[in-house]
């Protein structure tokens, strides 16, 4: 949340002795560098911060004249080096994992940089022949299919966890429900889903485009389809967590939402 705000304010016009002016804001604890209004996340979170401070890091590396060379990669991993440090001293028995949409190993690269790998035991399938190649090809010991979210080659109760984004607004509604009934089958504990377009209301909006569909779902229909086969469903609106948590009011979707499932 911090870094998307100072990724959007290096990539503005400021001059290097501009985001200073910022940085030497925040050290006074004043809440405008210059006429710039930094918001309130942002200096709770400065005030907080011990080391690494990566605030201060990015506000100080660029030249003086100019914010166009790109971000150093030491500076945009903080928090990667950060959770690969602490996990690497962590040990306990892997959990199940099924990842459906995995696409080209898209979130896994993630999970396997900041060292969340080791205490998983993943699966990730996509029906695309192509992603799964691109995947096994960055990381050819992990377990990546082809396969159909409709039809999952896997007993019930197979994975502990699931976890999924950015899917089910693709799908027909009567798709979405099939897909829906196939994951809660197979997961034994939770099911955490990302959707990128939802509201609050009774009706989905149905959008077709040519094979592919780019619905707007609604958050009480889809809450009602897994609570055919779950017990407890928790919707977080992203946008409203973040402003009523951190008085954060720049999100940058709207109708992003996250259901946890408990099974």
């Amino acid at each position: 949340m911090v870094v998307n705000w100072l990724l959007k304010l290096l990539k503005s016009s400021l001059t290097g002795d501009q985001l200073r002016a910022v940085l030497d804001a925040l050290l006074e604890g004043e809440n405008n560098a210059d006429g710039l209004q930094i918001p309130r996340f942002i200096s709770e979170t400065f005030a907080s911060l011990a080391l690494p401070n990566y605030i201060c890091d990015l506000l100080t590396w660029a030249p003086v004249e100019t914010t166009d060379a790109p971000i150093p990669e030491y500076l945009l991993n903080t928090f990667q080096a950060v959770w690969r440090e602490l996990l690497g001293h962590e040990h306990h028995q892997p959990v199940s994992v099924l990842e459906p949409a995995c696409g080209s190993a898209n979130d896994y690269r993630f999970i396997d940089a900041f060292g969340i790998a080791p205490f998983l035991d993943y699966v990730g399938f996509d029906l695309c022949e192509k992603n799964i190649r691109n995947a096994k090809q960055m990381f050819p010991d992990v377990r990546f299919e082809v396969g159909n979210v409709f039809e999952i080659n896997s007993p019930d109760n197979a994975f502990d966890y699931c976890f999924v984004h950015d899917l089910f607004e693709h799908l027909s509604i009567e798709a979405m429900q099939a897909a829906i009934a196939e994951i809660c089958r197979l997961t034994r504990r939770a099911i955490c889903i990302g959707f990128f377009n939802m509201h609050d209301s009774h009706q989905h909006i149905v959008r077709p485009v040519d094979n592919y569909h780019w619905n707007t779902l609604s958050l009480d229909k889809t809450r009602a389809a897994f609570a055919q086969h779950a017990s407890d469903i928790k919707a977080i609106h992203i946008d409203s967590f973040l402003l009523s948590r951190f008085r954060c009011d720049q999100t940058h979707n709207k109708g992003s939402y996250t259901f946890t499932i408990e099974m």
